[in-house]
């Protein structure tokens, strides 16, 4: 014979995160907002409980420009500060730069490449920054200058095979 399960205690949701009712089992719905660039004035009172990637990249192709020229790290360091000014208390997490190579080199500042067979397998990641640590450094100066202001912000390095 079947028995309804036996109801729980209601449990009051993280911020961000909404009940979901009315369901054979009971789940909790979070919602974490992607950025890429885009403002973000008024995105901090929607629900998000996060921003759960912020992708540098889009700002740099916006621009034309690599994290070389000083104008496009002036720029997504602002950008950094913005977003995590607005969403304080609340976590960012920003994925280091992910360029394929074709893309990288339409930016200026890139400096020429061989051209790769495969692009999206290929020099993207974090295998561009160990490729050339002057641009992995710059990126990551200027993720720890906008971290001490705003504790809540951390990085995801893309396409990490091994530790």
């Amino acid at each position: 014979s079947f028995r309804a399960p036996t109801p729980r205690p209601a449990l009051s949701p993280p911020c961000g995160a909404v009940p979901a009712t009315g369901l054979i089992h009971p789940m909790t719905l979070h919602f974490r907002l992607s950025l890429s660039g885009e403002p973000v004035d008024g995105l901090a009172e929607m629900p998000f409980e996060a921003v759960g990637l912020l992708r540098g990249e889009f700002l740099l192709r916006e621009r034309l420009e690599s994290l070389r020229v000083p104008a496009a790290r002036e720029a997504l360091q602002r950008y950094l500060d913005r977003v995590t000014r607005e969403f304080a208390g609340r976590p960012v997490w920003y994925r280091l730069v992910d360029l394929w190579s074709d893309e990288a080199a339409t930016l200026a500042g890139t400096p020429p490449e061989q051209r790769e067979h495969n692009p999206m397998l290929g020099q993207r990641g974090i295998r561009r920054g160990l490729a050339d640590r002057r641009l992995l450094e710059a990126e990551l100066a200027l993720v720890t200058e906008v971290a001490r202001d705003h504790p809540n912000l951390h990085i995801l390095v893309p396409f990490v095979q091994d530790c």
